[in-house]
């Protein structure tokens, strides 16, 4: 474990942990795995998403194109993709780390780029009744993905959330600490100063900087709970 020490430190005690799902409580990229066991190609998705990145195709193309692979597997509704969400596993130390948060009086909250379904059943599965998550999933009657909504800056929707969530639980926003891996998490690494990352190669090194502490692995965010 590693201790950033130039970050600033704090007189109110944790309150609430920000819980990241993909690379942090599963062990999936829930994007492309939602596509492989949809038995959509990897590959196309892929080849959309770099296309998108480089600028080649917008956003809205992206996501048409990306929507056209789901359909065409027979799989896009929301009975098939929540049977595929609750086949993902969770991270071994996923409950027992929310199963302390409550032991410590502390209020849980999933804050998610997955899309929303996803990150309902992962709540669900864990018992946490705060989730935010930053792509909606839109159904027809019948319950076929029509299409999708996704925020292109996640990091500042997920401080956005996170401000949400204090205010309806009435907590300070610095009261609590956020634990995940990505990019889209610096700005609630930034927001509370108490950012946990998850060392593996998606942290960057502005993530790096910005975390209070980094981890290995889940299962080491526990025993720094005392000190938040």
């Amino acid at each position: 474990m590693q201790h950033n020490s130039n970050m600033t430190q704090h007189n109110n005690r944790a309150r609430a942990a920000v819980l990241d799902i993909c690379g942090t409580l599963a062990p999936v990229d829930s994007w492309l795995a939602l596509t492989r066991d949809m038995g959509g190609s990897v590959e196309r998705h892929l080849e959309i998403f770099h296309t998108y990145r480089d600028g080649q195709i917008t956003y809205e193309e992206s996501r048409v194109q990306l929507i056209g692979l789901w359909r065409a597997t027979g799989h896009a509704n929301r009975a098939d993709m929540t049977e595929i969400f609750r086949s993902w596993p969770l991270e071994v130390a996923a409950a027992p780390l929310v199963d302390d948060l409550r032991a410590r009086g502390w209020q849980p909250v999933i804050i998610t780029g997955a899309v929303d379904l996803y990150a309902q059943v992962v709540a669900e599965r864990l018992g946490v009744s705060d989730w935010y998550a930053n792509t909606a999933l839109e159904f027809d009657a019948d319950g076929q993905l029509v299409t999708y909504h996704y925020i292109l800056d996640q990091s500042a929707e997920k401080v956005r959330q996170l401000a949400e969530f204090c205010q309806r639980r009435g907590l300070e926003a610095g009261a609590a600490l956020a634990i995940g891996d990505g990019p889209n998490d610096l700005g609630l690494f930034q927001a509370t100063g108490r950012g946990i990352l998850l060392d593996t190669p998606q942290g960057t090194d502005a993530l790096k900087a910005a975390a209070w502490r980094t981890v290995a692995r889940l299962g080491d965010v526990t025993p720094l709970l005392a000190e938040a």
